[in-house]
């Protein structure tokens, strides 16, 4: 992302967004479920700034086109973990 940043791919803003976005909740860690969720037409976050953000993000960094599916036991993580192997 800082990359990208420097480049001017990407707003700064977006970038701390999109990190927010993805270390949300108690663990802190990484979690790409809510994002694979709001592509999938999750409601809620259809105008939620911090999706919309990393969805910019990800768009900026060639991962924009990445494809997911709700009728596979494959868990929403490995999904976008497969979508980024191939893509890097």
């Amino acid at each position: 992302m800082n990359s990208a940043v420097d480049a001017g791919a990407i707003s700064q803003s977006d970038a701390d967004a999109a990190v927010a976005f993805l270390n949300a909740g108690p663990r802190k860690t990484m979690c790409i479920s809510a994002y694979v969720q709001g592509k999938l037409g999750r409601p809620d976050l259809a105008e939620d700034e911090g999706f919309l953000a990393t969805d910019r993000v990800f768009e900026a960094v060639g991962l924009g086109g990445a494809s997911f599916n709700m009728k596979t036991s494959e868990a929403y993580e490995d999904q976008f973990w497969r979508n980024y192997d191939r893509e890097y």
